[in-house]
């Protein structure tokens, strides 16, 4: 890669970085409940609660409480911390409360 287009790709990145993008959209209110759910879950790393959750959370989306996308991305969430990363389960809970903040 040409230098300068280094330096172009590297400055995109860092400017996507430090504007705080997410790969989340605004979500509703009970997507943000779920994800507040979820941090908390992820950060106390308990797989009982984790489980429970996951349940809850099919059951909203039956319900039509979440879209089928915010069902995705929070069983995306569950997936990752059943994975054994905790910590990024948690960063993206975080992330999804904050895309709610963000739209509001």
């Amino acid at each position: 890669m040409h230098p300068s287009r280094f330096a172009g790709v590297f400055v995109c990145c860092a400017i996507s970085v430090l504007s705080g993008c997410s790969r989340y959209d605004k979500v509703s209110p009970a997507a943000y409940e779920y994800s507040k759910a979820l941090y908390s879950v992820c950060n106390c790393h308990d797989e009982t609660r984790l489980s429970n959750l996951a349940l809850h959370i099919d059951t909203a989306e039956t319900e039509s409480k979440l879209t089928g996308r915010e069902a995705d991305w929070l069983h995306d969430i569950v997936a990752t911390a059943q994975a054994g990363e905790w910590q990024e389960a948690t960063q993206d809970a975080r992330q999804l409360m904050e895309a709610q903040v963000e739209g509001m």
